[in-house]
């Protein structure tokens, strides 16, 4: 027997408003669900009800990060899919009520006769069903442009089929000459991935911090213009893109430090170093943003003129950019992705990278593919010999295992293996308590709990945020302390009385340039944006303690010293989502003469030894970051991390998210939290984010 309020749309509907006056569905959830009830009736015919009620629950979970709904997990837990929350009318009934009197074959059912859902994907219905996944129409379509545009590129191409060929022979010369100074027994992925993201128009070339993926992908890259330049005698139109400002400045940064170091003069062909792009522009740039729009420039129609693409931090790019990026390839263009495939997934819907890479760890490659990279490489790949019912997909994913940042006895490292594999190893969770790790400790200190805000004269926090450390001789004995935000203070503070109106230009570049250096040696990182724990928080609680100290000086919002992060592109200042910049007091000419007046400082997006001067009243959308969250923090890395874990369990605090914090440490890490269960429970609460695309 069908529950009442599934006996027609309207009756839907009024449990929908329940819902949402409870907070258990949003606004928006309830306004898509009511409108397809209007687009029934303005084209003459019902709505059925369970799809009424399930566009809801669809929408809901697209806040969530799922590109899509399996009915048969909603119907096997609608709890899961829609909590009632604690506040809610003990007369409010629920999702598990209403789908307890039904089952999952009738809703599917309904589903699919609907006019409201499209089961193939072409016409314009607002929802569509595959199976039993069921997607907003547009979602549907931006995971079948990505899956076709992967199945179109992961065939070996004909030049790399046999291993005698012309073009393997090139490669494997190319491999010897590239890797030919390397310890192989480090190494060997390296060389592995680079074969592997040869061989096909499509490649996934992932691992966690330190593996290598940039000298990987530059080599990969001076190979391929090698074999291109000897085969054809015409170079690769090669672009570089990042989903963030903050990602394409590291990785152009990285680029530079490095492209200079090949062995060019040794490779077949003709190949030089400006043959390899240095620039990464990122990807909205790059396809060329439509303001107000979801469109680009370079589309179907508009592709972009480039042989090869590589996106760096693949992992934040969400379900919608890169179905967009994909659109605006060539059917010939090279797709490169790179990126650690177990960090934090993109804010917004969809998990791309981790769902196409979800088994790069077990390297599932066939015989075929076994023996040429055997054979291009000279590498023996250990473990099963081979077996041909394995994914085409996994030929095409390389996996970096050997970190040169983290040793076997680097605490950080082991931490973020031990998070990685999701479950907690007491002992090493008692040594990092017992601050026994030599680059990791735990703070058990509670740094924004009342007793400490009302004693900030006991400068706890001051001395937390300029050491890196409650108390650094008691917590360290013999470990060399982490390092805070001192460096940067002490310099602001050298500067009093240093520079007037005479000051050259360059000398306050360098300065500047000194201080954002210094700044960017540690940072505080939260899980959340809002609450005690929560990055506003957090970020009053240090501006308070700094100022109260006479640290810095309080002189209206743009004081001397003043950190602040852009929340949003401004691509008329060349300012992106991300970027850091500094406040700093510098003689400038006004239009009353020359005076010292607050600028704010960002590095160059164009070399790592200048600056970019900006008036305060030209920057919008910036606000404090002595602490940042864990999501913006992707694609950076300090010195010095610290993570500030809130006092109680909380969905936020992830596997995923508790990795990302900890691998942005290069050096040090520290974790902040009152309650050492936080960091149990997060352990063994992965994310897991709906989607069809594997299928």
């Amino acid at each position: 027997m069908t529950h009442a309020y599934l006996s027609d749309a309207q009756s839907t509907i009024a449990l929908l408003s329940e819902w949402r006056k409870a907070g258990a569905i949003r606004a928006v959830d309830f306004a898509f669900a009511k409108g397809l009830c209007a687009i029934g009736q303005e084209r003459g015919f019902d709505v059925d009800p369970f799809t009424v009620l399930m566009a809801a629950v669809c929408s809901l979970h697209l806040s969530d990060g799922h590109v899509c709904i399996d009915l048969g997990k909603v119907f096997s837990a609608p709890d899961d899919y829609l909590p009632i929350p604690d506040n809610a009318p003990k007369t409010l009934v629920s999702l598990a009520s209403i789908l307890s009197q039904t089952h999952v074959e009738a809703c599917i059912s309904a589903l699919s006769q609907c006019k409201t859902v499209t089961v193939s994907g072409q016409d314009t219905a607002p929802l569509a069903l595959k199976g039993q996944r069921l997607y907003l129409l547009r979602f549907y379509q931006y995971e079948e442009r990505i899956a076709q545009a992967v199945t179109l590129r992961v065939a070996p191409l004909m030049a790399f089929t046999d291993a005698s060929d012309r073009a393997s022979t090139l490669l494997r010369q190319a491999l010897e000459v590239l890797f030919k100074d390397d310890d192989m027994s480090l190494s060997s992925s390296q060389m592995l991935a680079c074969a592997i993201g040869a061989r096909s128009r499509f490649a996934i070339v992932t691992g966690g911090p330190g593996t290598g993926k940039t000298s990987t992908v530059l080599r990969l890259l001076a190979a391929l213009q090698s074999i291109a330049s000897e085969t054809n005698g015409e170079k690769l139109r090669i672009a570089l893109g990042a989903p963030t400002g903050k990602a394409a400045a590291r990785l152009s940064q990285s680029i530079r430090d490095s492209v200079a170091k090949l062995p060019y003069n040794e490779l077949p062909g003709n190949v030089t170093e400006h043959d390899i792009p240095s620039e990464v522009t990122t990807l909205h740039r790059l396809l060329g943003s439509r303001p107000n729009t979801r469109q680009f420039v370079h589309n179907q129609r508009n592709p972009l003129i480039i042989d090869v693409l590589v996106i760096d931090e693949a992992s934040m790019v969400d379900v919608s950019l890169m179905a967009s990026v994909v659109q605006a390839l060539k059917h010939q263009t090279r797709l490169i992705l790179l990126g650690d495939k177990d960090q934090l997934a993109s804010v917004d819907a969809g998990a791309v990278l981790g769902q196409l890479a979800k088994d790069a760890d077990d390297a599932q490659y066939n015989q075929a593919t076994r023996a040429w990279l055997h054979s291009v490489t000279g590498i023996e790949l250990a473990g099963a010999s081979g077996q041909e019912e394995v994914p085409v997909l996994a030929q095409n994913v390389a996996m970096l295992t050997h970190s040169f940042r983290f040793d076997a006895n680097s605490g950080i490292g082991q931490l973020a293996q031990m998070v990685n594999h999701g479950k907690p190893d007491h002992a090493l969770l008692k040594r990092f308590k017992d601050n026994t790790l030599a680059d990791a400790i735990w703070l058990i200190d509670d740094i924004s709990s009342q007793a400490i805000i009302e004693h900030a004269k006991s400068g706890t926090v001051e001395r937390f945020i300029k050491d890196g450390s409650i108390d650094a001789a008691e917590q360290h004995g013999p470990h060399p302390s982490p390092v805070g935000y001192s460096a940067y203070l002490s310099l602001l503070k050298s500067a009093q009385g240093r520079f007037d109106e005479d000051t050259p230009e360059q000398q306050w570049n360098d300065f500047a340039k000194q201080v954002l250096t210094c700044f960017e040696r540690f940072q505080v990182l939260c899980a959340m944006r809002q609450g005690p724990y929560g990055v506003q928080a957090i970020n009053q609680l240090i501006e308070s303690a700094l100022i109260d100290k006479d640290t810095l000086k309080q002189e209206g919002s743009f004081y001397q010293g003043r950190p602040v992060l852009m929340t949003r592109n401004d691509y008329n200042l060349g300012l992106k989502n991300g970027d850091v910049g500094i406040v700093i007091k510098r003689w400038v000419q006004t239009s009353t003469g020359p005076a010292f007046v607050p600028r704010v400082a960002f590095p160059s997006d164009k070399d790592d030894t200048s600056v970019r001067w900006f008036s305060v009243s030209r920057l919008q959308s910036l606000e404090t970051v002595f602490a940042m969250t864990v999501h913006k923090s992707q694609g950076s890395e300090f010195e010095h991390a610290c993570l500030i874990l809130p006092d109680k369990v909380n969905a936020v605090v992830t596997k995923e998210l508790t990795y990302t914090a900890i691998t942005r440490a290069k050096r040090f890490l520290s974790i902040v939290s009152p309650n050492t269960k936080v960091l149990t429970d997060a352990i063994e609460n992965p994310i897991h984010r709906e989607s069809g695309l594997m299928l």
